[in-house]
C-alpha cells in the first residue's frame, strides 16, 4: 500500500501526466496483476476505504480481482460446482450458482438437465430460474421434478411451466391451486375445451372471458354465434361504466381481433376514445399538467411504492 500511495496515487491523480495505456499505466496494471488473489482482495478493500485513492486505481484493482476469481471458477468442473451447490455447508453455494448459470448455455444437454434438476430442488431464485428456462425450452424428462416442486411450493413460475407442459390429468387435479397462483382465466384458457373441466364464467371478468374464448378459438363455433353473444356482453359491460385498465383494454382488443369481431371493433372505437379523454381529463384535475413537478414526483412515488410492494 505504501508503494502504491507513493507512486500510483500521484500518477493517477495528475490528469496532465496520466494517459490510459501508457507504459506507466501498464506497469501498475502488471503490479496489481502479480499479487496473489487474497492479497489483491485486501489491497482492493483498503483502496476503496481510502478517500484519497484515485478512483481509476481501485476500479483497476477490482477488475483484475474479478477476472482472477472468474478464471478460477471457470476452471472448476461442473460436477464440482454441483457438489458445492448441493452441500449447503460448503460456503460456496452462491459462487456455484453464479458459475453454473453463466456456463449453462455452453453445457451439453445431459449436463443442462442435471443442472436444471438440481436447481428445481434448490432455493427459490434457482428454482424460478430453472422454471423460466423450462417454460420456454421444455425437457420432458423433468416432468416429475417440476410436478413435485410445484406441489411443494405452489410457485407461480412453476405453475406456468405446469400449465403449459404437464399432462391434462395432472392439471385437472391441480386446477384450483393453479387458479390461485395464476388466475382462473389462465386455467380456463388451458383446460376450457376439456370435457372434464367445468368453466364457471361467473369467476371471470368480461375482459378475462373474452380472453378465454379467444384462446379456446370459440369464435369458430358452429353451434353458437359467439361473436354476437360477446358483443351483447361488451355493450352491457361498457354501459355499466366499468373502468378499463390498459391491460384489460389491450386484452379485450386482442381477443376481439382473434375471435373475428370486426363490426364490434369498429363500433367500440368512439367509446374507447371517449374513455381515454375522460381519463386524461381526470388526470389533469388530479395531477395538473403532464410535466408539472408535482405530478412527476407523485407518479415517481407511486412507481417506487409499487416496486416495493
Amino acid at each position: 500500500m505504501a508503494f502504491l500511495r507513493e507512486n500510483a496515487y500521484p500518477y493517477y491523480c495528475d490528469t496532465d501526466s496520466f494517459e490510459k495505456g501508457s507504459w506507466q499505466d501498464r506497469y501498475f496494471n502488471a503490479l496489481l496483476q502479480s499479487l496473489p488473489e487474497e492479497t489483491l482482495a485486501q489491497v482492493g478493500n483498503r483502496l476503496v476505504m481510502d478517500p484519497s485513492c484515485p478512483r481509476i486505481l481501485f476500479l483497476k484493482a477490482e477488475m483484475i480481482l474479478t477476472v482472477k476469481v472468474e478464471g478460477r471458477h471457470a476452471a472448476l468442473t461442473t460436477r464440482t460446482l454441483l457438489r458445492y451447490y448441493t452441500d449447503k455447508k460448503s460456503r460456496k453455494v452462491s459462487m456455484a450458482v453464479k458459475e453454473l448459470m453463466r456456463r449453462f448455455p455452453s453445457e451439453t444437454q445431459e449436463s443442462q438437465r442435471t443442472i436444471l434438476r438440481a436447481f428445481l430442488s434448490g432455493g427459490r431464485k434457482e428454482m424460478e430460474w430453472a422454471g423460466r428456462h423450462l417454460r420456454d425450452h421444455w425437457t420432458r424428462s423433468l416432468s416429475g421434478p417440476v410436478a413435485e416442486r410445484w406441489k411443494a411450493t405452489r410457485n407461480p413460475v412453476l405453475g406456468q411451466v405446469a400449465l403449459r407442459h404437464l399432462p391434462t390429468a395432472f392439471l385437472l387435479e391441480e386446477q384450483e391451486a393453479l387458479a390461485e397462483a395464476l388466475g382462473y382465466a389462465a386455467v380456463c384458457a388451458r383446460l376450457g375445451s376439456h370435457p372434464a373441466f367445468r368453466l364457471d364464467s361467473a369467476r371471470l371478468t368480461v375482459p378475462e372471458y373474452f380472453y378465454v374464448m379467444a384462446k379456446l378459438d370459440a369464435g369458430r363455433s358452429e353451434a353458437v354465434n359467439v361473436p354476437l353473444v360477446m358483443e351483447f356482453m361488451l355493450d352491457e359491460y361498457l354501459d355499466e361504466g366499468e373502468r378499463l385498465s390498459p391491460g384489460e383494454r389491450d386484452r379485450l382488443l386482442w381477443s376481439m381481433g382473434r375471435i373475428g369481431m370486426t363490426e364490434a371493433l369498429m363500433k367500440v372505437l368512439p367509446e374507447l376514445r371517449r374513455r381515454e379523454e375522460e381519463e386524461r381529463s381526470l388526470d389533469r384535475i388530479v395531477f395538473g399538467d403532464q410535466d408539472s413537478p408535482d405530478r412527476m414526483n407523485f407518479v415517481g412515488t407511486l412507481e417506487i411504492e409499487d416496486k416495493m410492494n
